[in-house]
């Protein structure tokens, strides 16, 4: 906390900084279970497989063979599914491309810009 806001929290009544004060255990403490929770999904080994929390919240780490789906709603109604996962050197055993498999038939590649890309069902 920056001391600005310490400052204004000095001020008020011991009730109300004794709340404040629990309250910020609280979160600690709830930080703490989190970050022992993340950890022990992987064995608490860094991980580069993990559900990004777009620097809003943390990044949740995922095992290093984790294999992410998601569920599509087609506009017809249909659902597919789309799975993505790392593919592992056979030799040097490190990730060196992105597995993308449908449930759908062909795939059509969207690029965006140099580095970015959207896939759809081929129409």
């Amino acid at each position: 906390m920056n001391s600005e806001l310490n400052d204004k929290i000095a001020r008020l009544p011991k009730w109300v900084q004794d709340l404040v004060t629990h309250q910020r255990q609280t979160i600690d403490d709830l930080e703490k279970q989190r970050d022992e929770a993340y950890a022990a999904i992987n064995g608490g080994k860094e991980s580069r497989v993990y559900i990004s929390g777009h620097r809003r919240q943390p990044d949740i780490p995922l095992p290093e063979d984790a294999e992410v789906t998601f569920s599509l709603d087609i506009p017809d109604g249909r659902r597919h599914e789309v799975n993505v996962r790392l593919v592992y050197h056979h030799r040097t055993g490190k990730p060196y491309r992105v597995s993308v498999r449908t449930d759908w038939g062909a795939m059509q590649i969207h690029p965006n810009c140099a580095n970015s890309i959207e896939i759809s069902e081929e129409e």
